[in-house]
Protein backbone atom coordinates (compact mmCIF):
# COMPACT_ATOMS: atom_id res chain seq x y z
CA UNK A 1 0.00 0.00 0.00
CA UNK A 2 1.39 3.25 -1.07
CA UNK A 3 1.46 5.44 2.02
CA UNK A 4 1.98 8.25 -0.21
CA UNK A 5 -1.12 8.66 -1.58
CA UNK A 6 -5.00 8.22 0.02
CA UNK A 7 -6.05 5.26 -1.51
CA UNK A 8 -9.60 5.42 -2.83
CA UNK A 9 -10.01 1.37 -3.62
CA UNK A 10 -8.00 -1.08 -2.57
CA UNK A 11 -6.61 -4.45 -4.54
CA UNK A 12 -7.80 -7.65 -3.54
CA UNK A 13 -6.57 -10.58 -5.67
CA UNK A 14 -5.81 -8.29 -8.91
CA UNK A 15 -9.42 -6.29 -8.91
CA UNK A 16 -9.59 -2.97 -7.09
CA UNK A 17 -12.88 -2.74 -5.16
CA UNK A 18 -13.79 0.86 -4.04
CA UNK A 19 -13.52 1.65 -0.79
CA UNK A 20 -15.41 4.54 1.56
CA UNK A 21 -12.46 6.45 3.03
CA UNK A 22 -14.11 9.28 5.44
CA UNK A 23 -13.27 8.99 8.91
CA UNK A 24 -16.54 8.97 10.30
CA UNK A 25 -17.12 5.47 8.53
CA UNK A 26 -13.75 4.40 9.63
CA UNK A 27 -14.53 5.39 13.29
CA UNK A 28 -18.17 3.10 12.85
CA UNK A 29 -15.71 0.40 11.81
CA UNK A 30 -13.75 0.77 15.08
CA UNK A 31 -16.84 1.31 17.01
CA UNK A 32 -17.81 -2.16 15.87
CA UNK A 33 -14.22 -3.84 16.72
CA UNK A 34 -15.01 -2.50 20.53
CA UNK A 35 -18.89 -3.57 20.58
CA UNK A 36 -19.43 -6.49 22.83
CA UNK A 37 -22.31 -7.45 21.55
CA UNK A 38 -20.56 -8.35 18.27
CA UNK A 39 -18.50 -11.57 18.01
CA UNK A 40 -15.19 -11.46 15.75
CA UNK A 41 -17.14 -12.72 12.88
CA UNK A 42 -19.84 -10.39 12.75
CA UNK A 43 -16.89 -7.45 13.42
CA UNK A 44 -15.35 -8.67 10.68
CA UNK A 45 -17.99 -8.51 8.33
CA UNK A 46 -19.06 -5.36 9.76
CA UNK A 47 -15.74 -3.65 8.40
CA UNK A 48 -16.32 -5.36 5.24
CA UNK A 49 -19.74 -4.15 4.77
CA UNK A 50 -18.83 -1.08 5.76
CA UNK A 51 -15.95 -0.47 3.89
CA UNK A 52 -16.37 -1.53 0.85
CA UNK A 53 -18.50 -0.44 -1.60
CA UNK A 54 -18.82 -3.18 -4.11
CA UNK A 55 -18.86 -6.21 -1.97
CA UNK A 56 -21.93 -6.75 0.03
CA UNK A 57 -22.81 -8.92 2.64
CA UNK A 58 -25.97 -11.36 2.21
CA UNK A 59 -27.50 -13.79 4.58
CA UNK A 60 -29.99 -16.41 3.64
CA UNK A 61 -31.10 -19.05 5.52
CA UNK A 62 -28.87 -19.22 8.16
CA UNK A 63 -25.64 -18.70 6.16
CA UNK A 64 -23.49 -15.69 4.99
CA UNK A 65 -22.23 -14.77 1.45
CA UNK A 66 -19.56 -12.38 0.57
CA UNK A 67 -20.71 -11.06 -2.69
CA UNK A 68 -19.37 -8.60 -5.80
CA UNK A 69 -21.39 -7.86 -8.49
CA UNK A 70 -23.71 -10.86 -7.48
CA UNK A 71 -20.91 -13.28 -7.14
CA UNK A 72 -19.66 -14.68 -4.36
CA UNK A 73 -15.78 -14.29 -3.62
CA UNK A 74 -13.28 -17.24 -2.78
CA UNK A 75 -12.26 -18.31 0.73
CA UNK A 76 -8.71 -16.49 -0.77
CA UNK A 77 -10.03 -12.99 -1.67
CA UNK A 78 -12.24 -12.71 1.76
CA UNK A 79 -9.02 -13.40 3.42
CA UNK A 80 -7.50 -10.82 1.36
CA UNK A 81 -10.63 -7.95 2.01
CA UNK A 82 -9.88 -8.26 5.47
CA UNK A 83 -6.35 -8.27 5.57
CA UNK A 84 -5.83 -5.00 3.20
CA UNK A 85 -9.04 -3.61 5.08
CA UNK A 86 -7.18 -3.98 8.03
CA UNK A 87 -3.83 -2.59 6.43
CA UNK A 88 -5.96 0.56 5.10
CA UNK A 89 -7.63 1.30 8.88
CA UNK A 90 -4.17 1.26 9.97
CA UNK A 91 -2.69 3.46 7.69
CA UNK A 92 -0.32 1.50 5.71
CA UNK A 93 1.61 0.31 8.81
CA UNK A 94 2.33 -3.12 10.68
CA UNK A 95 1.95 -3.44 14.20
CA UNK A 96 3.51 -5.83 15.77
CA UNK A 97 0.47 -7.58 16.71
CA UNK A 98 1.11 -8.56 20.24
CA UNK A 99 -2.42 -7.53 22.31
CA UNK A 100 -2.19 -4.66 24.10
CA UNK A 101 -4.12 -3.28 26.80
CA UNK A 102 -7.06 -0.62 25.95
CA UNK A 103 -6.14 2.78 26.20
CA UNK A 104 -8.95 4.55 24.28
CA UNK A 105 -11.88 4.32 23.36
CA UNK A 106 -13.18 6.08 20.09
CA UNK A 107 -16.85 6.49 21.67
CA UNK A 108 -16.02 7.60 25.05
CA UNK A 109 -13.13 9.66 24.11
CA UNK A 110 -14.84 11.62 21.29
CA UNK A 111 -15.40 14.75 23.65
CA UNK A 112 -11.33 14.80 24.12
CA UNK A 113 -10.53 13.69 20.68
CA UNK A 114 -12.55 16.15 18.59
CA UNK A 115 -11.42 18.91 20.38
CA UNK A 116 -7.81 18.39 19.73
CA UNK A 117 -7.95 17.67 16.27
CA UNK A 118 -10.30 20.66 15.63
CA UNK A 119 -7.35 22.61 17.17
CA UNK A 120 -4.72 20.93 14.81
CA UNK A 121 -6.96 21.65 11.89
CA UNK A 122 -8.57 25.63 12.86
CA UNK A 123 -11.77 24.46 12.34
CA UNK A 124 -14.36 21.72 13.38
CA UNK A 125 -13.91 18.96 11.47
CA UNK A 126 -17.10 16.86 12.06
CA UNK A 127 -18.33 20.12 9.95
CA UNK A 128 -16.37 19.12 6.70
CA UNK A 129 -18.27 16.92 4.53
CA UNK A 130 -15.38 14.68 3.87
CA UNK A 131 -11.95 14.07 5.37
CA UNK A 132 -9.88 10.90 3.94
CA UNK A 133 -9.41 8.57 7.05
CA UNK A 134 -5.72 8.93 6.86
CA UNK A 135 -5.95 13.11 6.75
CA UNK A 136 -7.86 12.55 9.93
CA UNK A 137 -5.36 9.83 11.69
CA UNK A 138 -2.41 12.20 10.39
CA UNK A 139 -4.07 14.77 12.55
CA UNK A 140 -5.04 12.60 15.50
CA UNK A 141 -1.91 10.80 15.52
CA UNK A 142 0.03 14.83 16.03
CA UNK A 143 -2.13 15.83 18.64
CA UNK A 144 -0.45 18.16 20.95
CA UNK A 145 0.22 18.11 24.75
CA UNK A 146 -3.58 18.41 26.18
CA UNK A 147 -6.65 17.04 27.91
CA UNK A 148 -6.85 13.53 26.02
CA UNK A 149 -3.09 12.96 25.81
CA UNK A 150 -3.04 13.29 29.90
CA UNK A 151 -5.67 10.34 29.80
CA UNK A 152 -3.80 8.04 27.67
CA UNK A 153 -0.14 8.75 29.65
CA UNK A 154 -2.54 8.47 32.45
CA UNK A 155 -4.30 5.15 31.58
CA UNK A 156 -0.88 3.84 29.85
CA UNK A 157 0.85 4.23 33.66
CA UNK A 158 -2.15 2.05 35.42
CA UNK A 159 -2.03 -0.45 32.31
CA UNK A 160 1.55 -0.82 33.59
CA UNK A 161 1.30 -0.29 36.91
CA UNK A 162 4.05 2.64 36.26
CA UNK A 163 3.98 5.26 38.99
CA UNK A 164 2.32 8.20 38.45
CA UNK A 165 3.65 12.12 38.86
CA UNK A 166 1.51 13.68 41.73
CA UNK A 167 0.05 16.06 39.58
CA UNK A 168 -0.97 12.93 37.22
CA UNK A 169 -2.27 11.51 40.43
CA UNK A 170 -4.80 14.88 41.55
CA UNK A 171 -5.47 14.98 38.17
CA UNK A 172 -6.75 10.94 37.61
CA UNK A 173 -8.32 11.77 41.29
CA UNK A 174 -10.44 14.83 40.29
CA UNK A 175 -11.12 13.16 36.41
CA UNK A 176 -11.71 9.87 37.08
CA UNK A 177 -15.12 9.67 34.59
CA UNK A 178 -12.31 10.91 32.32
CA UNK A 179 -9.33 8.61 33.04
CA UNK A 180 -10.93 5.22 33.60
CA UNK A 181 -12.54 3.54 30.39
CA UNK A 182 -15.82 2.58 30.67
CA UNK A 183 -16.37 -1.31 30.47
CA UNK A 184 -18.17 -2.07 27.59
CA UNK A 185 -21.41 -4.80 28.42
CA UNK A 186 -23.41 -6.69 26.19
CA UNK A 187 -26.90 -6.16 25.81
CA UNK A 188 -27.16 -9.02 28.22
CA UNK A 189 -25.14 -8.28 31.35
CA UNK A 190 -26.54 -4.95 31.18
CA UNK A 191 -30.03 -6.50 31.32
CA UNK A 192 -28.35 -8.81 34.15
CA UNK A 193 -26.88 -5.88 35.80
CA UNK A 194 -29.96 -3.66 35.73
CA UNK A 195 -32.17 -6.73 36.98
CA UNK A 196 -30.03 -7.00 39.90
CA UNK A 197 -30.05 -3.40 40.69
CA UNK A 198 -33.57 -3.61 40.56
CA UNK A 199 -33.85 -6.12 43.08
CA UNK A 200 -30.92 -4.74 45.15
CA UNK A 201 -33.23 -1.37 45.31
Amino acid sequence: MDVWELPKSLNVCGKDYKIRTDFREIVDILRAFNDPDLNDTDKILTMIDILYVDIEIVENMGTIYVLSDGNPLTQEAVTEAIQKGVEFIEAGTEGDNKPKPRVMDWEQDAPLIFPSVNKMIGHDVRALKYMHWWTFLGYFMEIPDGTFLQVINIRQKKNSKSKMEKWEKKFYNENRKLCDLDKRLSKAEQEERDKLNKMLG
